[in-house]
């Protein structure tokens, strides 16, 4: 091999020396600048997640307490339902009063007749 193909030879493996590391550089520095912005969508989703955090506290504290209330108020549904029953029971009592009441008026009616009879007929 002549000392001017050698040379060809030698710059040619230098430039895709040269080439190839430039390329591997660019591949680093992407992969450097994709690594960062997969650390920022880490970062927000971190602290999106701080957030969702907070929030599920929240709504748990309020379904804890709104449970607590509804055990707690659980004693008072049998008594609610016994009082409703009673209401239910007076209405019927009450009708029928109402119409007890209704037949003693007719009956007072027919005695204060037949009283001013007797004493128109005397």
């Amino acid at each position: 091999m002549s000392k001017s193909s050698e040379k060809v030879l030698q710059e040619s493996v230098e430039k895709i020396c040269q080439e190839t590391v430039e390329m591997i550089v660019g591949h680093v520095e992407a992969s450097k600048e994709e690594i960062e912005g997969l650390c920022e969508v880490t970062e927000a989703i971190s602290r999106q997640y701080k957030v969702f955090a907070k929030d599920i506290q929240r709504v748990t504290r309020f379904h804890l307490t709104i449970q607590s209330k509804w055990y707690s108020l659980m004693p008072c549904m049998q008594q609610i339902d016994q009082l409703c029953n009673n209401i239910d029971e007076l209405e019927k009592t009450i009708e029928e009063l109402d119409g007890c009441i209704g037949g003693l008026e007719v009956r007072w009616q027919r005695l204060k007749e037949a009283s001013a009879q007797s004493k128109t007929e005397k």
